[in-house]
């Protein structure tokens, strides 16, 4: 940062400038977890009966809810989901961005850099929480775990972002909160 403004400037000799920066969101752009865990108790604890404790519930965090459905009730994937959605559009506006995000994002946008989230989140989640934040004007492209064969830490999601930015993978970067991301 020189004079409280951010500058980019990242070259690879070997595969040319940055173009690109992705971006997981929940708990990297998005401070989401009370809502994960809120919606999550609400389903395993009310719906499926299930006796879990915050910390088994919080284990479950950043896993596709399907997958996480497939895993513990694999009898009522499909009515457990519809539930796990409809409280997770309840609980969506108590989610923030993290202090100081928008204006990591305006910067990168005013360096040109194209902008991309890739999620675990599905569409649905995806599009109530992007009503809900409105960074809409900065993100060029939204990738949920519906848009690729793969979820992460499978690189399709990622490769999907980049295909639709036209940008190879080594112009851009990917900035995520867990092992799933680095992988």
């Amino acid at each position: 940062m020189i004079g409280g403004q951010f500058v980019v400037n990242v070259v690879s000799p070997d595969r040319g400038p940055l173009r690109a920066v992705l971006f997981d969101m929940d708990g990297t752009l998005l401070d989401s977890e009370r809502v994960d865990i809120l919606a999550m108790s609400r389903l395993f604890r009310g719906d499926l009966g299930l006796e879990m404790d915050e910390e088994d519930v919080s284990s479950y965090r950043n896993r596709p809810s399907r997958e996480v459905l497939e895993e513990i009730a694999p009898d009522r994937v499909e009515e457990s989901l519809a539930a796990w959605l409809d409280y997770h559009e309840e609980l969506v506006d108590q989610a923030r961005l993290f202090p100081g995000i928008l204006d990591v994002l305006h910067a990168l946008s005013q360096a040109n850099l194209a902008l991309g989230v890739v999620t675990g989140q599905n569409r649905r989640e995806l599009d109530a929480t992007r009503r809900h934040l409105t960074i809409d004007e900065l993100i060029e492209v939204w990738v949920s775990v519906d848009d690729a064969p793969f979820s992460k830490p499978h690189p399709a999601p990622v490769h999907v972002a980049l295909d639709a930015l036209g940008c190879p993978p080594g112009q851009a970067v990917f900035i995520g909160d867990s092992q799933v991301d680095m992988e």
